[in-house]
């Protein structure tokens, strides 16, 4: 039976080889999505679950509110790991991670006496206690965790970053230097961290070297956010119950008053990559976001069900004649039901097949634009499994129906020349068939647009300062005396323009920040503010607009400070020309007078809304060079530039970057995500279109003796191309009343994370309904337009 099943089936898809290619290309489209969103899921919804005992394992946090403003922040003062041991002893396992150091340059020695600089850029590390791998373990391939941290000047690497450092040379025993900070001993290899892990060290350190390295201030106040901190619970301890003790543990060391605004608290390390209240150490997705990602894949495969369905009714019409012979030679309803679902489950395989040829170049595709670790690998058992049952299902939805409508056929209604079964009901679930595929659609043509406009508003929105030809360059030596030096020769060169030196940037993903101290009407007051460290061409440089007061002038310490419009509005004051000649000190630094006002200017992305900020030109704490740069003479200026960075720091690998790169780096994720649903939606079109193909191929078969009788009493091709297109467009906008709303309501979810936002106006909906329109008029014009111009003779004469 089988086989004969198999046989009428081919001969089936054979005879009708378009229709064949139409069901199978559609169903193949959504089996690729669904299985590609169900892999990066899945990636995403694994993180750090493959760490032993991880439901036991806690990131420290710190959930203060200052001066009215609650925020949550994962860094850590380093006293905190010290007290912590001392008043919970009962907890073995607490280690810091502190990777507050940048891209570090490593230089190691070959056998053949060769040197190698890496600056470690792409690659993570951080300074540990010797428990990190208590709480992280790994596998060891060299050495053993007993003992490879037991030295102070002791590394372990990565198994790649050993290959990529030493080659085919022993790793073990070699010294690594860092920076030109210390020599390291390599004292063991461990296996390359899982790509679903958050913590992806690939080279790590003692930890009381990040406190030599830095001179780390031991204050409780003084707090970095690469400095952070994890526990492993015992079993006998929970969460509740530790936090419950952590609030009289800052009681202890911080006193009462502290502890009104200050308090501990535990982050499961399960929660830590979706958490987006918190930085992670890789990359957050919020659970949300992933919820998104899998419903879109649900209506993608839903979309390719429903189209198949459209189209196998069409086998209704078509087929029936076949149907009625094989009930009058003894065929039962169940028999034909069987065979047509046969018949829809061998086109399913094929497509199944098809869907996986292209499931890892599609993998590869889709990565490109995310930027995920996540892999197709077509030897793991669970996505056979998931495309088994994507089958299953497919096969379910996709054939019942239309097996059923076929079993039901009346062989004296079918078989008789001209005879046809009235189409009944199922005319009408088509429709809502079509109206819930454009309605997905619309939704993904309306998020399109939606991100393509914010994202060009941010790309176009004013920062405050000029972004345009300025290079920015790292400063791995913040020696006085040697960045002076850099400046100068930096300055020879005709095809620069302009030098400044400061510890961020104009805009950067980190920003100091400090509590401030300032006079008003006798009265002495506090807040907090971020903290840039300048020199006296930041403003020339930048091209900020300073509202009153001056510029600085050089100056071996602080004589005055430049504040920003909402650091104004902070303190109290109206008009910028008050905050002149107020009184501010921070971080020590003696009191010194506000001389000028600048117009507020974004220090970090425009997720953010501007923050009150503090200029201050001081000689040391210089981590970035800004130059500004004849871009007419740019290969030249980039020649000086290297050429003068390299003579004044030898030891360390010269890489530059441009300011308006980097503030557009600040959006990739969504520029990734626009593009992705893009694709998406496209797909999504274009199985509705399919659909729509199938149903008009159909309407315009049905009808055809009516289009006939219209042409013979006088219709114009116009009119009866009306007659068809009317109810497409009626469907079309039933489908814009469903998805508008949902559309409006997840995309304000979406822009709800900017600070500076676009208006989510009626013109990105009627843009939608517009574009939806015209594929349907496109889809279905030419169809109709062949049945309005066919000839009525044909269609009216007895078969």
């Amino acid at each position: 039976m089988f086989q004969n099943y198999l046989k009428t089936g081919l001969r089936a898809l054979f005879r009708s080889k378009t229709h064949a290619a139409i069901n199978i290309g559609g169903l193949a489209l959504g089996i690729l999505c669904a299985l590609i969103i169900f892999q990066l899921a899945r990636f995403e919804l694994t993180f750090n679950q493959d760490i032993a005992d991880a439901e036991q394992i806690h990131r420290l946090y710190r959930d203060e509110v200052e001066f009215g403003v609650q925020e949550y922040g994962p860094g850590l003062p380093y006293p905190l790991f010290e007290a912590f041991r001392t008043d919970f002893p009962e907890i073995e396992l607490i280690t810091i991670v502190d990777d507050n150091f940048g891209s570090p340059v490593l230089t190691v020695e070959r056998s053949n006496g060769q040197q190698f600089k890496f600056e470690e850029q792409d690659k993570e590390g951080a300074f540990v206690d010797p428990t990190f791998f208590d709480i992280f373990p790994r596998t060891w391939l060299r050495g053993t965790p007993e003992t490879a941290m037991a030295e102070p000047y002791s590394i372990v690497l990565s198994e790649g970053l050993a290959q990529k450092y030493f080659g085919d040379d022993d790793p073990m025993g070699q010294v690594v230097q860092f920076n030109t900070d210390f020599d390291l001993t390599v004292t063991g290899i461990v296996n390359d961290a899982p790509k679903n892990q958050d913590l992806q060290l690939d080279y790590i350190m003692t930890a009381n070297l990040g406190e030599q390295s830095r001179g780390i201030d031991r204050e409780w106040g003084s707090i970095s956010s690469g400095v952070q901190g994890y526990v492993k619970l015992p079993p006998s301890m929970t969460q509740v119950a530790l936090e419950a003790q952590l609030e009289e543990f800052v009681v202890r060391h911080r006193g009462e008053e502290i502890a009104e605004e200050l308090a501990f608290r535990l982050q499961p390390l399960l929660d830590i990559h979706y958490d987006t209240r918190l930085d992670s150490p890789g990359y957050t997705t919020s659970e949300a976001t992933i919820l998104a990602f899998g419903i879109l894949g649900v209506f993608l495969l839903l979309t390719a069900g429903i189209n198949f369905i459209n189209l196998n009714t069409v086998v209704v019409f078509k087929r029936a004649k076949e149907v009625g012979v094989r009930k009058v030679l003894g065929g039962t309803p169940r028999q034909i039901m069987n065979y047509f679902m046969a018949e829809t489950a061998l086109v399913t395989f094929l497509a199944m097949l098809l869907a996986v040829a292209l499931a890892v170049p599609g993998m590869e595709l889709v990565k490109s634009f995310l930027g995920s670790e996540a892999i197709m690998d077509l030897t793991d058992p669970v996505i056979w499994l998931v495309l088994i049952g994507m089958g299953g299902v497919l096969t379910l939805i996709s054939g019942l129906y239309p097996a059923f409508l076929m079993s039901r056929l009346q062989p004296a209604l079918v078989v008789k020349p001209g005879g046809m079964q009235k189409p009944g009901g199922f005319m009408n679930l088509r429709r809502s068939l079509i109206v819930f595929q454009f309605a997905i659609s619309q939704v993904l043509i309306i998020a399109t647009v939606v991100t393509a406009y914010q994202l060009q508003h941010l790309r176009n929105a004013s920062l405050g300062y000029d972004t345009s030809a300025i290079v920015e360059v790292y400063l791995p030596d913040r020696d006085v005396s040697v960045l002076e030096t850099l400046r100068n020769e930096l300055q020879r060169s005709s095809a620069i323009e302009n030098v400044t030196f400061s510890n961020s940037g104009a805009t950067s993903g980190s920003t100091w920040g400090s509590n401030f101290y300032y006079e008003i009407d006798d009265q002495r007051l506090e807040n907090n503010t971020q903290v840039k460290l300048v020199d006296t061409a930041y403003l020339d440089t930048y091209k900020m607009n300073l509202l009153v007061g001056r510029n600085f002038v050089h100056a071996d310490s602080v004589t005055g400070l430049i504040i920003n419009e909402s650091m104004v509005k902070l303190m109290g004051l109206q008009d910028p020309q008050d905050a002149l000649d107020v009184s501010i000190d921070f971080w020590g630094y003696p009191k010194a007078p506000v001389i000028g006002v600048v117009q507020d200017f974004h220090t970090r992305s425009l997720y953010q809304s501007i923050q009150p900020t503090l200029l201050a030109a001081v000689p040391e704490r210089k981590y970035f060079g800004g130059i500004k740069i004849n871009m007419q003479r740019a290969d030249e200026a980039l020649a000086d530039i290297e050429a003068a960075w390299t003579a004044a720091f030898p030891a360390f690998v010269y890489d530059y970057g441009f300011l308006d790169e980097r503030v557009q780096r600040f959006y990739e994720q969504d520029q990734s995500m626009n593009q992705l649903i893009q694709i998406f939606a496209g797909i999504a079109i274009l199985i509705g279109c399919i659909g729509l193909f199938g149903l008009i191929s159909y309407t315009t078969a049905q009808r055809s003796k009516e289009v006939g009788v219209r042409k013979v009493l006088g219709a114009t091709v116009p009119q009866i191309v009306g007659l068809f297109t009317r109810e497409f467009v009626v469907l079309v906008a039933v489908g814009f009343v469903i998805s508008a709303p949902l559309a409006y309501y997840v995309m304000n979810e979406w822009l709800s994370n900017f600070a500076y936002q676009i208006n989510l106006g009626i013109g990105v909906f009627l843009f939608s309904l517009t574009v939806s329109l015209a594929i349907a008029l496109a889809t279905v014009g030419y169809q109709t337009y062949r049945a309005a111009t066919a000839n009525p003779v044909q269609a009216i004469r007895a078969e």
